[in-house]
């Protein structure tokens, strides 16, 4: 490594900003928190987000002592850390090696220290938790070590651990500091080879502050190479899904609000939102400093919960002033509360992709996942966004989950009709089941079904995240077959496809992984004879009575099929969604 890579920055204190995914709006919503609390901070942030599947668990040692030699060239202080449950371990791996060669006081926040502040508290790198979504970060720094009059955080005074009591943090977003968008002291995680450029196979630190604005990222989400991911509101108005974090989070504040204070927390919003002026302020900042954005993705958890009026007035601003294609996600609930005219001016505001969470079919929904109402809901929600599919052009995606293993044949079926009845074109954007071991849903998983605490420990996907699985992840479930084939249609389902599937039978026989099956399997190869006879589809035929029952057996066939499948394609993907000009990082690593 060289030494002073870096470009100095004055003043201080030093503060580390640091996420182990690819989003940074978290961290640009912290760095306005700092800059306007803190006196003169120097602020640097570090997206370490990694393409899916490489380092789960940890980062390579020479990247760590990169990341530990920047710490000391620039007197960090302070490392804020938001924490996510897929990314835990790396997270804490790269806390616990900061801590052994520092002397930094380690901060972390985010959604599993939200849901678990208990628990990151005990970890021996960890000083304080803020369980606030962030807003007091400002007072963690201005008064530490003496964090007494902090609210909603946990902290280490001497040998014993400290808890202050919560605050009411039910808030108008309008009274935060706008995120601070400037890339000039944000690094990401950079590896040559993860773009197929020449310039050696290691990830190496990398400033993005010559890179003309917002980098791709590689989620289902982002359809677009130039994408910018903001947040106008925050929270959810359904508030109820036992796999959800955000109802989970909602729940923690409510319940030490009531228990800390004997003041019930059940006032507290479950939504909070900007102002129309200030929304259409944080978009028009954000361009500021990524000239480059071609597309924005509001990734509010459900955009339809802005109320009418500020919708309204947001709305009319951003046809003006940005008028940009865009993508965001709702429930049925909403989608179907709010109705035509307001994904009709969706359409007008220039709406590329709107996205909704049906998630299972109605059974599972009420039954595991504690999402209630009349399938109606679903059904004419997806008819009324199949009339702007068809007149406007407009992609769809629906969120579905993946890998209960609760669910049982009966379920599964139902949601597999349900994927037949939607009309086409739409997208599938498949969500594995990836859950902590510590929340209700889990211990019921646990206690219905033992192999997962004797084998694993906890739900969730080894090697995996929400997007990819692995064939091991579906060995243990009750139905092993079926959520393989639910699997496979993740992606583009039109008049060709049923998500990865050939929609044509015949054309599915002849896939990679399907044609070894029919090769190997004299069974097989009569039935699939039968089947094109009588016209079925890959579908039908492959949840079918007699194939159900030939292939459920067949693990090692079905193995070899899985690794050899297609890889999933939305429809609303570009093509060169990952066509980048890495120049700027070349140059930095080569000078």
């Amino acid at each position: 490594m060289t030494m002073g890579r870096y470009p100095e920055v004055e003043d201080s204190p030093g503060v580390l900003l640091l996420s182990t995914t690819q989003m940074e709006s978290t961290l640009c919503f912290l760095n306005g928190i700092l800059v306007d609390s803190v006196s003169k901070p120097k602020v640097h942030k570090m997206v370490l987000g990694t393409r899916t599947g490489i380092y789960p668990d940890v980062y390579p040692p020479e990247f760590v002592k990169e990341i530990l030699l920047f710490v000391d060239e620039k007197s960090i202080k302070f490392v804020l850390v938001s924490l996510i449950e897929y990314s835990l371990g790396r997270a804490l791996a790269l806390m616990q090696e900061i801590k052994r060669h520092t002397s930094v006081v380690i901060v972390v926040g985010g959604p599993y220290a939200i849901e678990h502040p208990e628990k990151c508290i005990d970890h021996g790198c960890v000083d304080v938790v803020n369980y606030a979504h962030g807003l007091y970060v400002g007072e963690i720094i201005n008064f530490y070590p003496d964090l007494s009059n902090v609210p909603n955080i946990y902290y280490k005074n001497e040998s014993s651990i400290k808890r202050t009591l919560p605050k009411n943090i039910g808030y108008c977003m309008d009274m935060l500091p706008l995120p601070d968008w400037s890339q000039k002291d944000t690094y990401i995680i950079f590896n040559p080879v993860w773009h197929n450029l020449k310039g050696g196979d290691a990830p190496r630190l990398v400033l993005v502050r010559d890179s003309g604005g917002a980098l791709p990222v590689e989620h289902h989400q982002v359809p677009h190479r130039h994408t910018g991911v903001l947040i106008l509101s925050k929270g959810c108005p359904i508030n109820t899904c036992s796999f959800c974090s955000i109802s989970r989070m909602y729940d923690k504040n409510v319940d030490l609000l009531s228990s800390e204070t004997g003041v019930s927390g059940n006032h507290l919003s479950k939504v909070s939102w900007y102002s129309a002026d200030k929304a259409i302020e944080v978009v028009e900042r954000f361009l500021e400093c990524h000239p480059n954005t071609e597309y924005l993705l509001f990734n509010d958890n459900d955009f339809a919960s802005i109320p009418g009026r500020v919708f309204e007035q947001f709305s009319e601003e951003y046809i003006k002033r940005v008028h940009l294609p865009f993508y965001c996600q709702s429930s049925p609930h909403l989608t179907y509360a709010r109705g035509r005219q307001f994904i009709a001016r969706l359409v007008e505001m220039g709406l590329d992709t709107y996205c909704m969470g049906i998630e299972t079919a109605r059974q599972a929904n009420t039954l595991i996942y504690s999402r209630r109402g009349p399938a109606r809901i679903v059904s004419e929600s997806v008819q009324l966004l199949n009339e702007f599919v068809r007149r406007d052009g407009i992609h769809v995606a629906y969120d579905f989950i993946n890998g209960n293993p609760l669910e049982t044949r009966e379920q599964l079926l139902e949601t597999i009709d349900l994927i037949r009845s939607i009309p086409l074109p739409w997208n599938m954007a498949l969500h594995n089941l990836t859950l902590d071991d510590d929340i209700p849903l889990s211990h019921h998983i646990q206690n219905m079904v033992p192999e997962y605490r004797e084998s694993r420990g906890k739900i969730t996907t080894g090697g995996s995240d929400y997007h990819s699985a692995n064939y091991s992840n579906f060995k243990l479930l009750r139905e092993s077959y079926l959520n393989i084939v639910l699997e496979w249609c993740g992606g583009l389902h039109d008049d060709s496809n049923t998500g990865r599937l050939k929609r044509s039978l015949e054309q599915f026989l002849d896939q990679d992984g399907i044609r070894q099956i029919v090769e190997q399997s004299d069974k097989f190869r009569a039935l699939s004879e039968k089947a094109l006879d009588s016209g079925l589809d890959t579908l039908s035929f492959l949840v079918s009575e007699r194939v159900y029952s030939l292939l459920s057996g067949e693990s090692e066939l079905i193995e070899q099929a899985f690794e050899l499948m297609r890889p999933i394609q939305y429809g609303y993907h570009r093509a060169n969604r990952y066509e980048y000009d890495w120049g700027f990082a070349l140059r930095q690593l080569s000078g």
